[in-house]
């Protein structure tokens, strides 16, 4: 019993990390609890069972109770295609808002400059309508805490290595999801069909401050792969959103 005891403490050891340290880290990242804010930048790109999917989607989340849902898809004038592979995102880009100004008045940019995101305030969800914010009854990417929450359910944690990005150091970490454990992430959004036949395989960045900086989730099935890249962006600096509706 002594030695299955060592050989277990051991094993804790060599990874790194446990499950236990996994939930502080996720605490430590949630908006309206250790934090104030956050903003989520969300890629999700690949095939699976015949499907291609890209899609980045840019949630504002303050206080838990208030979201901003910005989806942009990959044929919007404001976006770079290659981004969608980029492994690295300059945080200092993500809170410029973009110039549109066009002197000749181009409608398609006109419509681009317009608020376009979804909102929910409270648990109410609104979609700007004939210029005027209504109440829906549902909206995609509305759960960004799951993309955090999950890596709390994780096993077979293991710690890799520290990496520098840019001037900042990264914990990074490797972990296993079940299915079961994936579902909630993928009801979040356009994967709510998507059956998964195994484990999925997730990479985990850790900042200075032990909280998510990015964490990236593997779908493979033969030939198919498909990636949940999250990362986490102007922590504490999301304002409150309640006057944008009205």
């Amino acid at each position: 019993m002594k030695k299955l005891l060592l050989a277990f403490v051991g094993v804790l050891i060599l990874s790194g990390c446990t499950n236990k340290e996994m939930v502080t880290y996720y605490e430590n990242t949630k908006a309206g609890g250790a934090i104030d804010s956050y903003q989520l930048d969300l890629r999700i790109y690949g095939t699976y069972n015949k499907k291609s999917y890209s899609e980045i989607v840019r949630v504002d989340n303050y206080k838990g109770t208030q979201l901003k849902i910005d989806y942009i898809s990959k044929n919007d004038a404001r976006l770079n295609r290659d981004v969608i592979k980029e492994e690295v995102v300059d945080p200092t880009l993500e809170s410029k808002e973009p110039n549109f100004e066009d002197p000749n008045g181009d409608p398609i940019l006109d419509r681009l400059s317009e608020d376009t995101a979804i909102y929910v305030i409270d648990g109410k969800i609104y979609e700007r309508k004939d210029g005027r914010y209504t109440e829906i009854e549902s909206a995609l990417y509305s759960n960004p805490n799951v993309y955090l929450e999950t890596i709390s359910k994780g096993s077979n944690i293991e710690f890799l290595f520290d990496e520098k990005i840019g001037e900042e150091n990264y914990k990074v970490y490797t972990f296993k999801v079940s299915p079961t454990n994936m579902k909630p992430m993928l009801d979040d959004g356009v994967l709510k069909d998507l059956e998964l036949k195994e484990d999925v395989s997730a990479k985990l960045w850790i900042d200075k401050d032990s909280r998510v900086y990015k964490v990236v989730y593997y779908i493979k099935d033969g030939t198919d792969k498909l990636e949940i890249n999250a990362s986490i962006f102007r922590i504490n600096s999301i304002t409150d959103m309640s006057q944008r509706i009205r």
